[in-house]
């Protein structure tokens, strides 16, 4: 804890970094599961990027898919208490 004159600065613990990151990339795995991408579909129908995904269909299921499987892989690696950048 740094105490300044105006206010206190406090550092997080790397536990509750650690629990912030895996919780934000365990929320992006849910959002980009491959089975939402439909149900993203009709939640845009009538706009443009509706319009995108339904002409584009195959590839953004293609790249929700591998958004997916990066990002609970990160999640659980990070939950474990793991490095992502090596062993």
């Amino acid at each position: 804890m740094i105490k300044s004159d105006e206010f206190i600065l406090t550092h997080d613990s790397a536990p509750a970094r650690r629990r912030r990151w895996s919780c934000a990339l365990g929320f992006l795995a849910l959002i980009t599961c491959p089975c939402h991408v439909p149900l993203l579909a009709l939640a845009l129908s009538g706009t443009a990027a509706g319009a995108l995904l339904a002409a584009h269909f195959d590839e953004a299921v293609m790249l929700f898919s591998v958004l997916f499987l990066l990002s609970l892989c990160a999640a659980i690696r990070i939950w474990r208490g793991k490095r992502i950048d090596g062993p």
